[in-house]
């Protein structure tokens, strides 16, 4: 965390992480190896002569055909619906509007919510399909 600090122009993926990490609060603090053993200790195996364990070995696995019925978490959104929605956030329509014409700018322009200024560090990731921002 403290190398990520120390970039004067961030670019890509590492900008992002900055941005993601921007929304927390915190304060990074160096501990030498030697401090860690905790963090050490979680890392590696257990001793088998002071934890030994138990494995039973599994011959057969009895699967069922059962067919799970899938339903969503959210209900289906119809795209005119989908559309409108994204057109009523000024970012997103924003957004969509540079997308759909190829004319995003290079750099965030003066004053954007940081919203669009997040949706700018992802631009090469959207496109518009039926005027739908994806």
């Amino acid at each position: 965390l403290t190398w990520l600090r120390t970039f004067k122009e961030p670019e890509g993926h590492v900008a992002r992480w900055l941005q993601q990490q921007g929304e927390f609060d915190f304060e990074v603090i160096y501990r030498p190896g030697r401090k860690h053993q905790n963090a050490d200790a979680l890392s590696r195996g257990s001793c088998k002569q002071c934890c030994p364990t138990t494995c039973t070995t599994i011959d057969n696995i009895a699967l069922s055909n059962q067919r799970w019925q899938r339903s969503p978490i959210w209900p289906a959104w119809i795209p005119a619906q989908l559309e409108r929605e994204q057109q009523k956030d000024p970012d997103i329509a924003r957004m969509c509007r540079w997308v759909a014409t190829k004319t995003l700018p290079g750099r965030c322009p003066t004053g954007s919510s940081r919203t669009l200024q997040s949706l700018l560090l992802q631009k090469d990731q959207f496109m518009v399909k039926d005027g739908i921002l994806l």
